[in-house]
């Protein structure tokens, strides 16, 4: 999906910058409403390395009030983690009643590269995506604003920035392996995130392509889907999120 996608062209400056400026303004009025009507909201950022991610919270929460929100940032589980249930972690981070919480990434990217590297089995697949829409189900039967984005660049961006972060001393450390392993295997990558993006655990989600000299986000297209067109469990599941070809080779590139 995320490879047929259909990108609109980017709008010109003054026409992006009008446009944010009335984002910014209704972000601003649109908080207070939340805060008094006491609506816990969820942001789950998720997308490619390098992306523009953090870029991308940042520039929303200057808008915000600092007092009623919060950022968590998550890596692949710990040790200590994976004795806990999946999804615990993002449970514990959950905001309370008229805040915000940010998901620097989350569950989609755990699952994805666990996927990618071999690790996870056929019927773990199956497990993780169920949990996944009984989480989110139940985030919003209990009231809360469920609100999630992925974060869409080429192959070749992808590759540009990472060897631009790296060229200089003083942004060569925000290169992660997985930054690195994603650009490598941008082709399985980009075959999985477009199935997750595309199925059901997006059901309604904001893909975003990302300006690189400004960091500002372009519409790339905004897809809807009904819950019945979900992604299926059961034995057919792998072929909708297969596995690296060579997960060896995947494991050892990592």
């Amino acid at each position: 999906m995320l490879k047929n996608a259909y990108l609109n062209e980017k709008p010109e400056k003054e026409i992006l910058k009008s446009r944010l400026k009335e984002q910014e303004d209704l972000l601003f009025v649109n908080q207070n409403k939340i805060k008094d009507n006491k609506l816990p909201v969820v942001v789950l950022i998720e997308g490619w390395g390098t992306a523009g991610k953090g870029t991308l919270i940042g520039n929303v929460i200057n808008n915000i009030d600092p007092r009623f929100y919060k950022v968590a940032t998550f890596d692949m589980p710990s040790d200590l983690e994976k004795r806990k249930p999946f999804l615990c972690r993002y449970f514990e981070a959950l905001p309370e009643a008229g805040k915000f919480r940010f998901y620097n990434t989350g569950w989609m990217n755990e699952i994805v590269m666990s996927r990618l590297d071999g690790s996870m089995s056929d019927s773990l697949y199956e497990k993780r995506i169920a949990s996944i829409r009984r989480f989110e189900r139940q985030l919003t039967d209990n009231g809360y604003l469920v609100l999630k984005f992925f974060m869409h660049i080429s192959e070749e961006e992808q590759k540009k920035r990472i060897d631009n972060l790296k060229d200089h001393i003083d942004t060569k450390w925000r290169v992660s392996d997985g930054d690195i392993w994603q650009n490598k295997h941008y082709k399985a990558c980009e075959k999985i995130f477009g199935y997750l993006v595309g199925a059901m655990v997006y059901s309604r989600c904001e893909v975003r392509k990302m300006d690189r000299a400004s960091g500002a986000g372009e519409d790339e297209r905004r897809h809807r889907y009904r819950p019945s067109e979900s992604l299926p469990c059961g034995a057919a599941a792998a072929e909708y999120f297969p596995a690296c070809e060579d997960a060896e080779a995947c494991r050892n590139s990592a």
